[in-house]
């Protein structure tokens, strides 16, 4: 069997394990199926067309997953984790690893689409409108409400602070939080993705894979720095997977 070289897992000199990630108690949290905190910025069903069918929201936590279950939404958002932190820290927990937060149209989020923003759908939702795609669409070339949800500005500028202040809430309580950033699983990005029933990264319009470390990295590391300000990010890593605790 032909190995790729791009797939085998390195050791970076140097890199050692921060002192306070040491027997540390972890809490990792898949967003979406945690707490439905804020309703109000709920995915809708039909909002767009997700691996080409329209995405699906769930209102029944007891039901099975279906076997498209990436694009079926729960609700869970980071208002929920947010009202649960108390909980949370009854627990013994000392550190909170989310599952991705950022703009994507999965409920796993792990396919980003912008790094540089928290998903209004986990954030803040403050202007909303236009329609729906049919329930038999195959593309978005109708999905307005989720053009303005996902990408105003006034929704993910709110996302963004909101977040901030979720961050300062967890410190407040003594708590870490590292978040997945998965760098190194962008897959090939085109502008005509929106249009095939996909969503595009603005300004990437290449047919070849994004590199890991690029400008999706750049992205995210401006993002976190304007967000949690200048010397608490403790570490930025993308060999093998983008875990950055945002404490130091």
């Amino acid at each position: 069997m032909d190995g790729q070289a791009c797939f085998d897992f390195k050791i970076t000199p140097g890199f050692h394990t921060p002192d306070w990630a040491k027997g540390a108690v972890m809490y990792q949290i898949y967003v979406d199926r945690f707490c439905n905190g804020d309703r109000s910025n709920d995915v809708e069903t039909c909002e767009y067309v997700y691996i080409g069918r329209p995405v699906q929201q769930i209102k029944d936590w007891d039901k099975n997953p279906s076997t498209m279950d990436v694009g079926c939404f729960y609700g869970g958002d980071l208002q929920g984790v947010w009202d649960k932190l108390d909980y949370i820290k009854s627990l013994g927990v000392e550190v909170i690893y989310l599952n991705p937060v950022f703009v994507s149209p999965s409920n796993h989020k792990y396919d980003c689409q912008d790094y540089e923003h928290i998903d209004p759908h986990f954030g803040k939702i403050i202007r909303d409108g236009g329609g729906l795609v049919d329930e038999k669409a195959v593309d978005n070339e109708k999905a307005e409400k989720y053009i303005i949800r996902s990408a105003g500005r006034d929704n993910l500028k709110a996302s963004d602070e909101f977040f901030a202040r979720f961050v300062e809430e967890i410190h407040r309580r003594g708590m870490r939080i590292i978040l997945d950033g998965v760098f190194n699983t962008v897959v090939p990005l085109t502008s005509g993705w929106m249009r095939k029933g996909y969503t595009a990264v603005p300004g990437i319009t290449s047919r070849e894979p994004v590199s890991p470390g690029t400008v999706l990295t750049a992205a995210f590391s401006a993002f976190m720095t304007r967000a949690i300000r200048p010397g608490r990010i403790t570490g930025l890593t993308t060999a093998g997977g983008a875990m950055i605790p945002c404490r130091s």
